[in-house]
């Protein structure tokens, strides 16, 4: 969905868009948007949905993914903002990337040139170590979050995508401790066994290596 506003309608719009969702189970949805004022941009937006964004835990839990993006602007998309919109519901817009993600590469080549995949682990594992080195650890690595955003030469770029899960190394923790976070086929042994204490810059390393 894409739509073209004025900077100032931005909050009424948000509300707008978030109606659009209407009485879905879904967290939340994405979208484009153009700000075509004095500083012309595209952005991605995501909104929290209704029936999530009256809990406070899932609240903080969508602050501290903004958080996080805005420590990591060299690993993911750039972040442009964080606000409410006048209806309540929580968002963050991005920069909008073009390209696609690296699940719908393979589906779409079923294999990697022996090159290719190497520079593309390369490039992630790099990322990885700037994430860690800023204290963060992503703990849902997987194919559809890792973006290969196409620059205007043509020449792509890596970034990780979906921080909503990630863990902190400062020890704090927002969700249930007995849950299981992450996507089956990728989870290293700790994570499947729900010991979040375990769970550390290791724990990507494994699911790169997966």
């Amino acid at each position: 969905l894409a739509l073209k506003f004025r900077e100032e309608q931005g909050s009424f719009l948000v509300g707008a868009l978030a109606a659009l969702i209407g009485n879905t189970k879904k967290v939340g949805f994405v979208c484009g948007m153009d700000f075509p004022l004095i500083h012309k941009f595209e952005a991605a937006l995501k909104v929290l949905h209704p029936h999530l964004a009256a809990r406070a835990e899932v609240r903080e839990r969508f602050r501290r993914e903004a958080s996080v993006a805005g420590r990591l602007s060299s690993c993911t998309a750039a972040l442009l903002e964080v606000g409410t919109s006048e209806v309540g519901e929580p968002y963050i817009a991005w920069e909008l990337l073009r390209g696609e993600d690296l699940a719908a590469r393979l589906r779409r080549q079923q294999v990697l040139a022996l090159p290719e995949a190497v520079a593309l682990i390369s490039d992630i594992a790099g990322l990885l170590e700037v994430a860690h080195a800023a204290g963060v650890v992503h703990r849902d690595l997987k194919p559809s979050n890792v973006f290969l955003a196409r620059r205007d030469d043509g020449s792509e770029q890596v970034r990780l995508l979906d921080f909503g899960i990630a863990g902190l190394l400062d020890g704090s923790e927002l969700t249930n401790s007995a849950a299981v976070l992450g996507s089956p086929g990728y989870l290293a042994p700790e994570q499947a066994r729900g010991d979040r204490a375990a769970v550390g810059p290791h724990s990507d390393v494994f699911a790169l290596g997966a």
